[in-house]
């Protein structure tokens, strides 16, 4: 399961965005390289700054990895993106770290609507 992958490889040192893209090659057989995974490290921590959570950001790039046509790509993100804010109230870790206990929670449960997107 996607979502139980991706906790495993956080508990392992990835961080938020890593752990998904990892998890995301082993459930959905994406090729990720050792670029894609140094790139990834950038957005960690809300860029650092507290701002745009990496855990959307890893979703919609496995989901552009996934779907080349274009309209079916932009439904499945819109989708994605409309249920994440639902579940946490905000795109920014600064705004989302304080209502959660931990980071796996935010990881689990968007790995877990990223799934459902891709059965639909």
């Amino acid at each position: 399961m996607l979502s139980e992958n991706a906790v495993r490889f956080y508990r392992n040192g990835y961080n938020c965005s890593k752990c998904i893209i990892k998890a995301a090659e082993t459930e959905y057989g994406i090729k990720v390289g050792d670029t894609t995974l140094k790139m990834l490290g950038a957005v960690n921590n809300g860029f650092g700054i507290g701002a745009m959570c990496s855990v959307p950001i890893a979703c919609v790039a496995v989901l552009g990895a996934l779907y080349k046509d274009e309209a079916m790509l932009k439904r499945k993100r819109l989708d994605f993106l409309v249920r994440f804010r639902k579940e946490f109230g905000s795109y920014n870790c600064s705004e989302i770290l304080p209502r959660i206990s931990t980071c796996e929670n935010v990881i689990a449960a968007g790995c877990d609507i990223l799934s459902e997107i891709v059965k639909k």
